[in-house]
């Protein structure tokens, strides 16, 4: 199986439990920019709502595993990440998102380690992105959202890329509620 084949298939289970979600980070430079999956990318990024509760991320679990992924749940008070992968195949990471203040979403990390808040904007409303013939949810206005993600020269593809994003620009509250306005 393809990392590709891996991602449609993560997009039949969660839209099966009508869940909504959007590719995100590497996933969606790589579909926007290169009309295809960034092939040194080591993970498929998917972003979730953080009102799923308890019940809702096991069923996520369950339905990755029906369709012959191994898959796990992270939990806190609520989900906290949710990672599915094939018998030697790329990982798919599941991170929750919720706004934490007016405009301003926080974006959990799916290995824990980190949140990144997002102009709540790019996730109102719906997107798409195609990628061989099959759509996926995006972020609003999703060129917008890889400018504000990876900078201004996200269209120069540079093999460092998903390491070296400007960390400034995610990790910090303030730097963030200062890209509500550039950004709207």
């Amino acid at each position: 199986m393809s990392t590709e084949s891996d991602l449609q298939e993560a997009k039949e289970v969660l839209d099966s439990l009508k869940i909504s979600w959007w590719v995100t980070s590497g996933t969606l430079l790589g579909i926007v920019r290169n009309g295809e999956l960034i092939p040194w990318d080591t993970d498929i990024d998917i972003a979730l709502r953080k009102e799923l509760d308890h019940h809702r991320a096991r069923d996520i679990v369950k339905k990755f595993k029906q369709a012959g992924f191994l898959a796990k749940a992270r939990f806190g008070e609520r989900p906290e990440a949710i990672a599915a992968r094939r018998d030697q195949g790329i990982v798919i990471n599941l991170g929750f998102y919720e706004e934490v203040e007016e405009g301003l979403v926080e974006w959990h990390d799916p290995r824990g380690k980190i949140s990144l808040y997002i102009p709540a904007h790019f996730l109102e409303g719906a997107s798409y992105v195609v990628l061989n013939e099959v759509s996926y949810s995006a972020p609003v206005n999703p060129k917008k959202y890889l400018r504000w993600h990876y900078g201004n020269n996200w269209q120069q593809p540079t093999r460092g890329e998903l390491k070296d994003f400007t960390a400034e620009r995610f990790y910090k509250k303030e730097r963030a509620l200062k890209d509500l306005e550039e950004f709207s």
